[in-house]
């Protein structure tokens, strides 16, 4: 009896083995079917940025390129929120709202407008008398007519003389010591004696 085709043949050994016909219709070894790219993609990145949108079996000459990107082909697209061609659903030309801030000219002074000034209390702002006393006066600063000029000038202190040289014994001298030295004392009294000839000169 021939064997039916897919069927197993058993040979001498006992070991079933598969038929010619059957082998050569399973591929790598499954019968399942194949899934082949532009009907099936990889669950992936890459399949998802592959993935065919539309009918498989269309070629480029099918497609419409000449009406993309039209304002028609715009209308017709679902509206979504976004900046493109009627993506607004607001109106168009929104009723004006009367606006409650002020304007700019509320901010600006306005100069016509009539001040006013709270009253002071003196006149001026100042309570000082308008006719001062004078603060030099003859009696504190006196003219120059007051001052004598016939005053001998260039005076000069004249010590008693004697036999032409000055006679110390009648100038009232500081006390003698057996140092030969000059005291610090002696010099600061000789100057306050110098200094008191002179002024005598003048107030006496």
């Amino acid at each position: 009896m021939p064997a039916k085709q897919g069927a197993v043949s058993i040979g001498n050994a006992g070991i079933m083995k598969p038929n010619a016909v059957s082998q050569r219709r399973v591929a790598f070894g499954s019968c399942q079917e194949r899934p082949i790219f532009p009907t099936k993609f990889a669950h992936d990145r890459l399949g998802n940025k592959m993935l065919l949108k539309g009918p498989p079996h269309l070629g480029p000459g099918c497609y419409n390129s000449h009406n993309w990107g039209t304002i028609a082909y715009e209308l017709k697209r679902p509206i979504s929120k976004g900046y493109t061609l009627a993506s607004r659903t607001s109106i168009r030309f929104p009723t004006l709202k009367e606006s409650t801030s002020p304007s700019p000219q509320t901010y600006q002074h306005d100069w016509a407008r009539p001040k006013h000034h709270v009253p002071a209390k003196v006149a001026f702002h100042s309570s000082e008398p308008r006719f001062r006393a004078p603060t030099v006066t003859q009696d504190t600063t006196p003219g120059p007519g007051t001052y004598p000029h016939d005053t001998v000038q260039n005076r000069k202190v004249s010590w008693p003389m004697k036999f032409g040289a000055t006679d110390w014994d009648l100038v009232v001298q500081p006390k003698k010591i057996t140092l030969r030295t000059e005291a610090p004392s002696d010099r600061d009294f000789k100057k306050q004696r110098d200094k008191v000839a002179q002024l005598n000169l003048y107030y006496t």
